[in-house]
């Protein structure tokens, strides 16, 4: 399938960094604040930031998080929305996650069989 040293990216337009730092303290600071645990940033994987310039900023926030007390670590991704008036972070109310929805594959291009096998394959999670 190629040379598996060459990886091809198209890269989208690079955040605000401060942007991004505000929204993961504050989806921090409400973690902490409606549980019991007393939780840390780790590491930022990602964060995905479609702007409205009327409504607000939605954002894909994917982040490493840790546990005081504890060597625990767990990664939680969450989708939240910044209104542009107020700042206030929201959260989406009613999203619920299909898991078991059947996703379809259409493929324009010839050849391409190998490679979205690999893609389904490797994306199945393992039961628990």
């Amino acid at each position: 399938m190629g040379d598996p040293g060459i990886v091809w990216t198209w890269n989208n337009r690079v955040a605000d960094k401060e942007i991004i730092h505000t929204v993961v303290d504050k989806m921090i600071a409400s973690l902490r604040l409606n549980t019991s645990k007393d939780y840390f940033l780790k590491r930022i994987h990602k964060v995905l930031h479609k702007s409205d310039p009327v409504y607000g900023n939605r954002f894909s926030v994917d982040v490493e998080v840790g546990l005081k007390q504890s060597r625990r670590s767990f990664r939680l991704s969450e989708h939240v929305f910044v209104k542009t008036a107020s700042g206030k972070l929201c959260f989406p109310e009613g999203f619920n996650w299909k898991s078991e929805a059947t996703v379809y594959f259409i493929l324009p291009v010839k050849n391409q069989g190998t490679w979205v096998y690999h893609l389904s394959t490797s994306s199945l999670l393992p039961a628990c």
